[in-house]
């Protein structure tokens, strides 16, 4: 699958999720060159602000993805959905995949006295003041892959959450699809259930990348059916 495709379906994908009213945002995505063979997918970013937020997430990396808008999709409960690809033609070069909860309890009713989705308002007016009685604790989940910083505790595919030392190993790169099937399942199970967002999926087999070391620890597998 290549980078332009992949681009053209998170962007799709994005529109669904808001035709739906599953998410309250969602970004275009585009395709940039790196080199004469490398491409990478990303939303359109609208600052030069730094991707990598710290770990275990603090309150302030969450509040700063909203108001720089560093996300693809940005759910109606408030969690955050990062997409980003590098293509190497038509191969999986490397990838960051997150999702970020929201450590507050929105619902769709409290978002309905912010009409122009001002969740940053609805966050300081409702939950800010009382801090210590509405935050939280959720941790961010990311699906790296990136070969080339192989190690035996640091695999190909993996999964970082909660301290920088867990990295569960997964079996292969995911693609968008299997990528967001996890989050939905998990996480937004009322949009796992709409025909309207599952038919959007289509899933295919992904090249297995785990070495013997990793093969012998607890790891992420999964298959398509």
């Amino acid at each position: 699958m290549s980078a332009e495709t992949i681009c053209w379906r998170a962007t799709h994908f994005g529109f669904t999720l808001l035709g739906n009213e599953f998410a309250i945002d969602a970004r275009q995505h585009f395709v940039e060159p790196l080199s004469s063979t490398t491409k990478s997918v990303m939303w359109v970013r609208a600052s030069d602000h730094s991707l990598v937020t710290g770990n275990p997430a603090r309150l302030e990396d969450y509040i700063s993805l909203l108001a720089n808008q560093e996300y693809s999709y940005l759910m109606a409960d408030g969690g955050v959905i990062q997409i980003a690809y590098v293509f190497d033609r038509d191969e999986i070069e490397r990838h960051r995949l997150a999702y970020y909860p929201c450590p507050f309890a929105i619902t769709p009713r409290d978002l309905s006295a912010y009409p122009d989705g001002g969740i940053l308002d609805l966050i300081n007016d409702q939950f800010m003041t009382e801090i210590e009685e509405n935050l939280l604790l959720k941790s961010p989940i990311r699906f790296d892959y990136a070969p080339g910083a192989a190690a035996d505790y640091h695999p190909a595919s993996h999964i970082t959450l909660n301290d920088p030392s867990c990295r569960i190993p997964a079996r292969a790169p995911l693609n968008f699809d299997t990528f967001i099937k996890f989050i939905l399942e998990n996480f937004y199970f009322d949009a796992w259930q709409s025909e309207a967002v599952t038919r959007e999926l289509g899933f295919r087999n992904e090249e297995d990348c785990l070495s013997d070391h990793h093969r012998s620890r607890a790891y992420l597998d999964w298959t398509h059916r």
